[in-house]
């Protein structure tokens, strides 16, 4: 369970938000774990935003001293989708709007160089169909695919129709959101040429080519074992960090408490303290009183009698 904690330690260092970059522990297994079984050395993520799914899978990435390319444009037009619901695509460009995407990038870049990814990380900060012709000048061939970019049909088809011959034979398709409308179509057409091993309700894993039957069930055992084995793990490991912080914070409440406690004796010291002072400060004025009424009374008679007249 090393590669959980490393994932999961990665992970913490990338938030995610309404827009995007929620890739799960359990997914992100599943593709180290395909990496690592299959030793892919060649990884391409399409839609990379703050790294959530693209930094874990590195990591399995370096363990094969392969590299990963992580293809974003970085900017608000490629961003933008309109086959949505009204309501969903007001939220997106709200969001995308106030979103400064050059601080974004300069996150990842930052990252990969403190994940000491240099040389297994690659960043091309172009649209997808851009980015085909790096691919092919290069002649590199891709062992594992994710396909999560701009999410309407026309660029998910787009995504599936430049990407895919540039795949080796049995290499490995993720295909992201397959629940959106927006996607279906695509995802319907990979899967004519691909063989689906394993599906969730919001992701699916491909390979590229037709398999034997016993392979894709072999295939559907392992990634399906594993898949309820982490998501498991997750939720137990979740549950006890749930329990530290309420531990933590249930110490707190103690230690507050105590100190509102010490406060309020403190406060009560210094009313009785004031009460003390106050009833001293009474004494002191009524003995005053006395003394000035015994001098006034008893020198003043003592005065009439030795000059014959009053003080």
């Amino acid at each position: 369970m090393n590669i959980f904690n490393q994932l999961y330690n990665i992970s913490e260092l990338i938030s995610s938000d309404y827009f995007g970059g929620g890739s799960t522990l359990s997914k992100t297994y599943l593709m180290d774990y395909l990496i690592l079984r299959n030793d892919l050395k060649t990884y391409v993520e399409i839609g990379v935003y703050k790294g959530r799914s693209l930094f874990p899978v590195t990591y399995a990435i370096k363990q094969n001293n392969g590299i990963s390319y992580g293809i974003d444009p970085y900017n608000k037009d490629a961003a933008r989708e309109f086959d949505v619901e009204k309501d969903t695509q007001k939220l997106i460009d709200e969001f995308i709007d106030n979103m400064d995407f050059e601080n974004v990038y300069q996150f990842v870049i930052e990252l990969k160089s403190k994940l000491g990814f240099e040389k297994h990380l690659e960043l091309i900060r172009k649209k997808s169909s851009e980015s085909v012709e790096f691919f092919l000048k290069n002649n590199i061939n891709i062992e594992m695919l994710h396909i999560d970019g701009n999410h309407d049909t026309k660029y998910v088809m787009e995504d599936v129709e430049l990407f895919l011959p540039l795949l080796n034979l049995n290499s490995i398709i993720i295909m992201d959101d397959i629940n959106w409308d927006s996607v279906k179509p695509a995802y319907e057409k990979l899967k004519e040429t691909t063989t689906v091993i394993f599906e969730s309700d919001t992701f699916a894993i491909l390979i590229n080519s037709k398999i034997q039957e016993e392979i894709v069930k072999e295939y559907e055992f392992e990634l399906n074992s594993t898949f309820n084995l982490i998501e498991g793990l997750t939720d137990k490991f979740f549950a006890n960090e749930q329990k530290n912080l309420e531990n933590i914070s249930g110490k707190k409440d103690v230690e507050i408490r105590n100190l509102k406690s010490d406060i309020l004796k403190k406060e009560n010291t210094i009313k009785e303290l004031e009460s003390i002072t106050n009833y001293q400060k009474e004494s002191l004025n009524s003995l005053e009183n006395v003394i000035n009424k015994f001098k006034k009374n008893f020198l003043g008679v003592l005065y009439q009698n030795i000059y014959g007249k009053k003080l």
